[in-house]
């Protein structure tokens, strides 16, 4: 390994360190105590319900369905996305699309 990649690694690996650190720092043990959750109910929910499946895991939420295939985010316990993959697929962080999940 040369040391352009020794670099790289390691600026790969300190900011992997960092954004752990912020996302503990925001979703702290009585954070939740914190929160002021929005009313969602399942049955209203035309997507994906996931229970406390909000900010932090604090608050229930409603998902939009992506199809596969779709432009799709990154799940981060601080800022949930706004819509999913669909069962048996998953947000590949390469392509940042639904790839299908393979068994």
């Amino acid at each position: 390994m040369d040391t352009a990649e020794r670099m790289s690694l390691l600026v790969i690996v300190c900011l992997a360190t960092v954004c752990c650190v912020l996302s503990k720092t925001i979703c702290d043990v009585d954070v939740c105590s914190r929160v002021e959750c929005l009313p969602v109910l399942e049955s209203d929910c035309q997507g994906m319900f996931i229970k406390k499946g909000g900010f932090c895991r604090c608050c229930d939420a409603c998902f939009n369905v992506l199809k596969p295939g779709d432009t799709c985010q990154m799940y981060d316990m601080a800022a949930p996305p706004t819509a999913l993959c669909p069962n048996g697929y998953y947000c590949d962080s390469f392509h940042m699309e639904c790839s299908i999940l393979l068994g």
